[in-house]
């Protein structure tokens, strides 16, 4: 995951996943990541890999 001025990129190694975030901790659905995305100073980034058969990933939570 990456932040370059107000745009998120988010990438895994592994292929095939569909990666899914949230921009705050009460939001209730995630979001399918599938391009940059602009965020705010003060939001949380809530970000989870997803993929059929596997394991999914640790949560990874940042404050921007």
């Amino acid at each position: 995951m990456e932040i370059k001025g107000n745009k998120v990129n988010i990438t895994c190694a592994t292929s095939g996943v569909s990666i899914g975030y949230k921009k705050h901790s009460f939001d209730k659905s995630w979001n399918v990541y599938v391009n940059p995305f602009g965020i705010s100073q003060g939001d949380s980034l809530i970000v989870q890999a997803f993929r059929i058969g596997f394991e999914k990933s640790d949560i990874v939570k940042i404050k921007n």
